[in-house]
Parts: structure tokens; sequence; C-alpha cells
């Protein structure tokens, strides 16, 4: 499968060609015409909104990565306030670390935009990857926890993306810290 280019106002040449010949093209989310025309098109099919994934291990001491997500995120509030489509942030927890602790928290972003997310009148952040190995993912769910407490004092909403086996250990779950995992979702 490949993307329908038609209504792309930047589209970028590949290696791939059609059976015809031509050169093969695809988009890039650093184009701000490319987000905005997917909100456009969120808007014309009824989809209410969007998650914007901030890998931490990309924004958080890279500053290269920073400068893309940023400018995809900015990108992505001029669509939301265009095309009236709720947004919010959402971190993904890959590469915390404690001691990007500080640096998460300065990165958080929410914005008085009209259309930003909220939940209980504050901004929403959710944070995705709760619940897994602290060996494989360097955090702990009392890591999560102190930076979950951090971003609800300075004025945030949490939701929070979990393991599958949450409830009730096993699978992707790491088994040994469920109480704390449950406290922390509670």
């Amino acid at each position: 499968l490949w993307p329908d280019m038609s209504e792309y106002e930047i589209k970028y040449d590949t290696e791939f060609k059609y059976p015809d010949g031509t050169t093969a093209q695809v988009y890039s989310a650093y184009d701000k015409s490319t987000v905005m025309l997917h909100f456009k098109w969120m808007q014309e099919y009824g989809i209410d909104g969007a998650f914007m994934q901030r890998f931490v291990g990309e924004v958080i001491d890279n500053p290269d990565g920073k400068d893309h997500f940023d400018k995809v995120l900015a990108s992505a509030m001029d669509g939301s306030d265009q095309y009236q489509r709720a947004i919010a942030v959402m971190y993904d927890l890959g590469g915390y670390n404690p001691a990007r602790f500080e640096k998460v928290v300065a990165d958080a972003y929410a914005s008085k935009r009209k259309y930003y997310l909220h939940e209980n009148g504050k901004p929403l952040i959710a944070l995705w990857g709760v619940g897994f190995n602290p060996a494989e993912r360097g955090y702990s769910n009392e890591d999560i926890q102190k930076l979950s407490d951090k971003l609800k004092e300075v004025g945030y909403s949490i939701m929070l993306g979990v393991s599958t086996y949450w409830r009730a250990g096993g699978g992707d779950t790491y088994t040994p810290g469920r109480a704390s995992l449950h406290a922390l979702i509670k």
C-alpha cells in the first residue's frame, strides 16, 4: 500500500517506482502543510482530536529531536485551532529515567489554546509506558508516581497508558510491582 499523495502540497521523492516508471512520493509530518491537511481531514471525517506523542528519549537531552518534535507539535496546535479539533500531549516514557525528571517537567507542554483537551478544568497530559519491568525500562512505578505527582502539582490532569495485564499481572506487566502500579493508577 502507498499513500494517496494527491492532496499534499509538499511531496518527497523516494527511490521506489510505480509500475508506470514514475517516482513514488511520500509526505513528512515535519512539513506544516502536511499536518494542517491531516487536521482538515479529521474535521471532514468527524475525528474529534489527537494526542501528540512526545518520546522522552527523542526530546530530552537531544536538541535535534526536540526541535523536530517541537515543530510538529506547533503545527498540530495550529491545526487544532484552525479545524476545531481537540489536542493533548502524550509522553511515551521510553528513554525516561529519574535523572530526566526535571527536564520532562520543564518540557511539559499544555496550551491555553481553545481546543486543548482538559480534564476537571486542567490541561491533560498522558504518560504512556507504565507497569513494565523497571530493569528493562530504566524507571519504576514509584518514579512515575513522583513524575505524575509533580505534573499534577503544577496544574495538569494525568492520564496513564499502562501495560496490558495491569489488573491481574503476568504477560507484559511487571508482577512484583503490581501493588505500586495499582497505587499509581488509583
